[in-house]
């Protein structure tokens, strides 16, 4: 398959199949013209279908100003949007409505192109036929998504919700999710097509179907639309930039035209018309949202926006709801975990214990669901379930400490795991034989020379994988080169495959990762700090379950009955007790009520240390927002504000304590504020700017949060103790009154996270909060 993707004497081969230039073909599709200009505005380069758009021919318009092409009123927009351009603002006019002298309606796409030294910048603009209005002008079908999107209570539920939302938007006949592996292979996991159309769910497709440079654009254009396979791309008039020589970089373009290979791909298929909408996860391609029509379609521009968008929420939507699946099934791994460490912190040696004391048993195969593991710790190699035998694991830990990256290219803190479900693949050949029946290895360094390290193994199991179709198929020519056609079929059939292992979950290499930096620490620091703090966290924990179990069933029920019969003896006997003898009850009255605010305000702080806490990304920015608006009425009251000093970053933890935790510190600057005018700034201190004692605080990968107020300040002999539970420096009822259990709660929640809090204050001027929090 040859065109201006790949000269005449180059055939697609599989060599060069994913280095085919599709980015740069100088042509167009033929539904749209395409114009190059210069900073000035003078058209540089012209689609040749520019007389249609136009009225005159793309070497005709080549040198001329290009506002000279549209109408009046029209042309002044596009000089506005030009100027701005420079400054990167195009998405702010797409699409701009356009009509051209000859009085044609248009759509009007464009981005810049920076330039350097060596090539000077170009705008790119693309017009396209102008759409109906009349569909956008009723929200109602994208906010039905949206919500259909919202309702969706599993992943499996979001996959099938966004193809159904996306197929009743456009209108395509067949619109699937397909899914890519670790291997770029992908799998379609949700469909949705019309009557009569056969089913390609669950069908998997090669990685040569979408090579490497197609996903790189893909992941830089995240919608891509090809409303017809039939007729020839319009070439550019030159072919190359005038004053450059190179060709026009189309990778940003709407209107670039399709590799000759995939259209026949997709002819072949049946498919007439087809778009494809990138599902991002954390900058990685996670798959594609694929449209399929059976006659040409062309979608317009703010149509194709609202299916960007929803292809954006779902996005975010599936891996908001990964990690809720993921944080579930690891919750009981998690627990596991948590007692291993305590019986680790507390052993003399190591390895029996992760062992377990059972044959067969082992704390590693609770943690992970392998059929055999392996410790290797002090000098100490302990097996247990299914795994190799010692010869074949001492090989193995010596064929890891001797290899210079991981088979996981994935490298998290620096800790080299080594996941594969086919170790026979990857192993030198001298040792594939020495590993017998072993296909899986889960493995993590506890020493980064593998001088300790734990191992899981799995047994290889017989599996059926089915294709969509054969592979792209060959013919070989005579000098031996492998001639790559699009395939022609795509019928499923099964292969079996053999050898290979039930591959390691994203879950279980986290658990053992999170096994790994236990055991760090307490290789690091044995059992002398830990125990303490265990020690600590287990007193403190059984203190505020038995204060719990008073507070609740033996301090709150007879407390209500002494300020309830309080307040009877009040209304009834008025008369008889006199004013001295009214002032006493309603002073039992009072009191009982502080207590009642004590006992919760405890109540609050332990449930605060017992509830299990979420990890999933925090906007800063959000999180202050509903501060400021569950404090909207003191902060009206007092005439206060609260203000960010920059763009907050997003960080990892529980969103609805990150609240609380911000609530407090910006009721206390409230609070504790006699300036006409209370001012809170919340801010994040960039590391460059921590003093020498901030940076000792701040743990690694935490970011310095603050909440910076123009308070009464605290005296230096006080900044510690604020912190202790019912710790005020004021009279009862000064500054509002309050039990002092804000400050106590802020340091639980910070250190739930794993974070620290401290004050730096001046007396009289204000006081800055400090808070560490996990980045995400």
């Amino acid at each position: 398959m040859t065109g201006t993707y790949l000269a005449p004497e180059r055939p697609v081969t599989l060599t060069n199949c994913d280095r085919e230039p599709i980015h740069i073909p100088a042509t167009v599709q033929a539904h749209g013209a395409l114009l190059v200009v210069d900073a000035k505005g003078t058209i540089v380069q012209a689609s040749a279908n520019t007389a249609a758009f136009f009225g005159a021919e793309a070497q005709a318009v080549l040198g001329s100003a290009v506002r000279d092409l549209l109408a009046d009123p029209d042309a002044a927009q596009l000089d506005v949007a030009l100027t701005d351009a420079a400054d990167g603002a195009w998405d702010a006019y797409n699409p701009l409505a356009v009509a051209t002298r000859t009085g044609r309606r248009c759509n009007l796409i464009g981005h810049r192109i920076s330039g350097d030294k060596q090539r000077p910048g170009r705008t790119v603009l693309e017009f396209e036929p102008a759409e109906d209005a009349s569909w956008y002008s009723n929200p109602q079908p994208v906010q039905r998504a949206m919500a259909a999107l919202d309702r969706a209570a599993t992943v499996e539920a979001l996959q099938d919700a966004v193809v159904a939302e996306v197929r009743r938007l456009t209108g395509f006949d067949r619109v699937m999710l397909y899914r890519f592996d670790p291997e770029w292979n992908g799998t379609v996991v949700a469909e949705a097509a019309g009557e009569g159309l056969g089913r390609f769910l669950h069908l998997r497709f090669p990685a040569t179907d979408i090579p490497a440079q197609a996903r790189a654009l893909y992941l830089r254009n995240r919608l891509r639309l090809i409303p017809t396979v039939e007729g020839d791309a319009v070439p550019l008039v030159p072919a190359e930039d005038p004053a450059t020589g190179v060709r026009l970089d189309q990778s940003a373009c709407v209107l670039r035209s399709v590799s000759p290979i995939h259209l026949q791909y997709l002819q072949n298929m049946g498919v007439a018309a087809s778009m494809s909408i990138s599902v991002v996860n954390e900058g990685q391609l996670w798959g594609l949202i694929a449209c399929h029509h059976y006659a040409p379609r062309y979608v317009p521009y703010r149509l194709r926006a609202a299916a960007d968008l929803l292809g954006q929420v779902f996005a975010m939507q599936l891996a908001i709801k990964r990690q809720q699946q993921a944080t579930a099934a690891t919750s009981e791994a998690r627990r596991t975990l948590a007692r291993l460490v305590e019986d680790l912190v507390a052993a003399d040696r190591l390895a029996p214990v992760l062992s377990g004391s059972t044959p067969g048993v082992s704390p590693l195969l609770d943690l992970v669901e392998a059929d055999g593991a392996a410790v290797w710790l002090e000098d100490d190699l302990q097996r247990v379930g299914d795994a190799p035998d010692d010869e074949a694991t001492y090989a193995i830990l010596a064929w890891l400490a001797e290899r210079s990256d991981p088979l996981d290219p994935g490298v998290l803190d620096g800790e080299k795991v080594v996941q594969t479900d086919r170790l026979g693949e990857v192993l030198p050949d001298d040792l594939a034989g020495v590993v017998g029946g072993t296909a899986g290895l889960l493995a993590v360094p506890v020493a980064a020379d593998w001088s300790s390290a734990l191992l899981w193994f799995r047994r290889p199991v017989t599996q059926t994988v089915t294709w969509g179709g054969e592979q792209k198929p060959t013919t070989q020519e005579a000098d031996g080169t492998l001639t790559l056609h699009p395939r022609a079929s795509f019928t499923a059939w099964q292969e079996r495959v053999e050898g290979r292992a039930v591959a390691w979950s994203g879950a279980e290499v986290e658990i053992a990762r999170e096994l790994r930096r236990a055991l760090v620490r307490v290789v690091l620091q044995r059992a002398d700090e830990l125990a303490r703090v265990n020690a600590d966290l287990t007193r403190s924990n059984a203190e505020l379950d038995a204060f719990t179990y008073i507070a609740s069933h033996d301090l709150k029920e007879p407390l209500r009955g002494i300020t309830n019969y309080a307040q009877f003896l009040i209304e009834d006997y008025a008369d008889e007790l006199g004013e001295d003898g009214q002032a006493k009850l309603l002073t039992i009255t009072r009191l009982g009520q502080r207590l009642d605010s004590f006992i919760d305000s405890l109540l609050n702080y332990s449930r605060v240390g017992r509830l299990d806490f979420e990890r999933v990304p925090v906007d800063l920015e959000a999180a202050v927002a509903e501060a400021r608006e569950l404090l909207v009425a003191r902060l009206t009251e007092r005439g206060g504000t609260v203000a960010t000093s920059s763009t907050l970053p997003t960080v990892t933890g529980d969103p609805g304590r990150i609240v609380e935790l911000l609530t407090n510190l910006i009721s206390n600057g409230l609070k504790y504020n006699t300036a006409p005018v209370p001012h809170i700034e919340v801010g994040v201190l960039p590391p460059e700017a921590y003093t020498d004692a901030q940076a000792e605080r701040v743990p690694a990968e935490h970011v310095l949060l603050y909440v910076r107020d123009n308070g009464i300040g605290i005296r230096e002999r006080h900044v510690e103790s604020i912190f202790g539970i019912f710790r005020r420096l004021h009279g009862r009822d000064r500054y509002g009154g309050g039990t002092g259990a804000g400050l106590t709660i802020v340091r639980k929640i910070a250190e739930r996270h794993g974070g620290v809090v401290w004050v730096e204050s001046t007396f009289g001027e204000g006081s800055t909060f400090y808070v560490t929090l996990p980045a995400r």
